[in-house]
């Protein structure tokens, strides 16, 4: 037998462990010998054990990770006496190892390989094959289905591994899926602490990245005489073990554990961002029974850095240390992590993550180019708003199983849409934030400069109208970088909107020469302060800048409501269709997407007057709408024809779900009070600790 001892050293620290009787673990392995002897089976026994590399000790194995590194297979096998779960492997089919693997969506296009090590004291990892580039979602789930912490991200086609850090005590459940197929496994953790739940991502698998998963489609572990196996044992306070072999008999191994000495450290928020340099730091709980020499922190790109990366060193010894981070890049996004070194070795606290800021605009025409850039993600945001409002209010079906949780109101906070709800607006955010900042400074010409701003305002006040429906309090950011700031209070953002909208009415023309329709108009900002008011029934104030819109004579109603194009008389903003298909096979109301028509003005009009008590002049209001449709005209109006008027002027037009929850009507579709506002993104709650999750989620 040709064994090979390998140590692994932890990245985090393990309590020491006195020593203990000694358990056994046993595999049992039918081996399928050459293809003539296909069908005779012969079973070999292994048995695991484990000694004090000083004392010689027996020590008690708490669980045992096997690969079969010729087959692309694994599993683990955890410590019976407490989980009764030692079994028997037959090729070819899936086994009950540990507390159960289980894989759903048949061969898809991802495969979850077993954790190791399971059951695991607070820290485990994984390996994920991933068929073609594209996103992973992963969340560790606690038992009652909760999301405690998720990741998503874009990776290449290969095998890509993940650290697993948990402190929540009982049978956990490791998910991934690509938006096509969706796997789980169950795992165990032995270890409760102080709170905390990440996945960092570790990298591409070595040695994986060109090989296929022969068990992609078969999630079973099989053994053939010859396959070459890794097994590595975990142990409480012990550096992990490997032993390498090509078993062909009945074989006893023997790890000869090291006690583990390392410190333990966490990593602090990171503050004080500009363009080249930042603040982090961390606490060094606990030394490991030996002096720490180095701390500081280790920063890089991709995630999980280390100290062969850039890092600082911010003295010795335990307790709080702040570090300065210096030659950063701008507008980039950066891993950060604290480190403790002493004799035993270096221990890394969880990845924080951050992103630079931008750096101002030195150019006129660079402002002018950045805020073309925004009238473009803002046309692309403003299609995915659509698409989401009416998925999530059951007005369009589900275009593929991404969006599922969306349509049954039961998304997650690693929900990828919901990510994509939130980040698409910050990220516009930050840019006419940067505008702004640089107009301020560059521009000289003062009808240029108030006109610039005012359209960069009148972008952000609709982009915190939207967030403020869907996700309630949100941060309020007027910089150019992810600030670790809390949510505002609605109030508070809604006095943003209604400042910016105001500032924007103020500064902008009735109507663009060059060209006309592409830029913000100043009845685009006016429909947006009406938008705030109306957001907390202030119909009187809602009222007056609706009125304005009317009475100017700028606009008309469009007899094409269904056919829009850019000659349309009622579009204050729109966009041609993009090449979204989703969206492009959703939106069947012409080739140009409206952001804001006149339409929505007569609404808001006719709502705020009936609110107000004038039910005569609401009348009116709907009655111009039914005229423009060739619809008979009414003498009453009560407060769910009201509704329908909205369901029906505005349907696809991204307004159907706050128009429920305005009008009492949205809990009696999604059921729960929670639900009507949606969970904030956890990427974003783990990035900034001041940012707090919605009640429910």
């Amino acid at each position: 037998m040709n064994n090979t001892l390998i140590p692994v050293m932890p990245n985090h620290p393990k309590k020491n462990s006195k020593a203990v009787p000694m358990k056994k673990f046993y595999l049992f392995l039918f081996l399928l010998f050459a293809s003539y002897m296909v069908s005779g089976q012969t079973q070999i026994n292994l048995t695991f054990e484990a000694k004090d590399s000083q004392s010689q000790n027996p020590l008690t194995l708490e669980s045992i990770y096997i690969q079969n590194i010729t087959e692309d297979c694994d599993t683990s096998l955890s410590n019976e006496t407490i989980y009764n779960s030692v079994s028997w492997v037959i090729p070819n089919a899936t086994w009950p190892v540990g507390i159960g693997e289980v894989y759903a969506g048949g061969k898809g296009s991802i495969m979850i390989n077993q954790t190791f090590p399971n059951p695991f004291q607070g820290e485990t990892k994984v390996n994920i094959y991933k068929g073609k580039r594209g996103p992973l979602n992963l969340a560790l789930v606690d038992g009652l289905g909760r999301t405690l912490v998720s990741y998503q991200n874009e990776f290449e086609k290969g095998y890509h591994s993940f650290r697993i850090l948990s402190s929540i005590k009982g049978v956990l459940a490791v998910s991934v899926s690509d938006g096509q197929d969706k796997k789980s496994i169950k795992v165990i953790n032995t270890l409760e602490g102080q709170p905390r739940n990440s996945i960092l991502y570790l990298g591409q698998t070595p040695g994986f990245e060109n090989r296929n998963l022969k068990s992609l489609e078969n999630s079973g572990f099989s053994f053939y005489l010859g396959n070459e196996m890794t097994f590595t044992a975990f142990v409480t306070g012990y550096l992990d073990q490997t032993i390498t072999d090509n078993p062909a008999s009945d074989s006893t191994y023997t790890f000869y554990m090291t006690v583990s000495n390392l410190p333990e450290v966490e990593t602090s928020s990171v503050t004080d961002i500009t363009q080249s340099t930042a603040k982090c730091g961390g606490n060094v709980i606990t030394d490991g029974g030996e002096s720490v020499t180095a701390r500081g922190v280790c920063w890089n790109t991709t995630g999980s850095p280390t100290t062969s990366e850039s890092f600082t060193v911010d003295g010795d010894g335990t307790g709080y240390f702040t570090s300065s981070l210096s030659g950063l890049t701008p507008d980039t996004r950066y891993y950060v992590c604290a480190y403790a070194t002493n004799n035993s070795g270096t221990v890394y606290g969880s990845d924080v993550t951050f992103k630079t800021s931008i750096p101002l605009l030195v150019t006129e025409a660079d402002i002018n180019d950045t805020l073309m850039y925004c009238y473009s993600k803002l046309s692309e945001y403003n299609e995915f708003l659509y698409l989401f409002d009416a998925v999530y209010s059951n007005t369009f079906p589900a275009p593929d199983v991404s969006w599922t949780d969306i349509y049954n109101h039961t998304p997650l906070s690693d929900n990828a849409k919901i990510l994509m709800l939130w980040s698409k607006a910050f990220d516009i955010i930050y840019k006419t934030n940067l505008v702004i900042q640089s107009s301020e400074i560059v521009i000289t010409d003062q009808q240029t400069h108030d006109q610039i701003i005012a359209q960069a305002k009148a972008i952000r006040a609709y982009l915190y109208s939207n967030l403020v429906n869907w996700f309630g309090p949100v941060p309020i950011e007027e910089g150019t970088t992810e600030g670790v700031i809390p949510r505002a209070m609605i109030d508070e953002v809604l006095s943003l909107i209604k400042q910016d909208a105001l500032e924007a009415s103020q500064s902008l023309p009735a109507s663009w020469s060059i060209p006309d329709k592409f830029r913000i108009p100043r009845f685009f900002a006016n429909a947006l302060l009406s938008r705030a008011y109306q957001y907390t029934n202030s119909y009187t104030e809602a009222l007056n800048p609706t009125q304005e819109i009317i009475n100017s004579g700028m606009y008309a109603l469009s007899a094409e409501i269904n056919n829009f194009t850019s000659a349309s008389t009622e579009i204050f903003l729109g966009f041609d269709k993009g090449n979204n298909t989703e969206f492009n096979n959703f939106f069947d109301k012409g080739s140009y997407v409206p952001v804001i028509r006149y339409t929505e003005s007569f609404l808001v009009a006719a709502e705020a007057s009936f609110f107000s008590g004038n039910t005569t002049a609401a009348i009116n209001y709907i009655n111009l709408l039914n005229i423009r449709r060739g619809l008979p005209t009414v003498t009453s109006l009560t407060s769910d024809e009201l509704f329908q008027h909205w369901n029906t002027e505005l349907v696809k037009e991204g307004n159907t779900f706050i128009t429920l929850k305005r009008f009492g009507k949205a809990l009696n579709l999604v059921q729960s009070p929670h639900r009507l506002v949606l969970p904030v993104p956890q990427f974003f709650i783990i990035s900034n600790p001041y940012l707090t999750q919605n009640p429910g989620y």
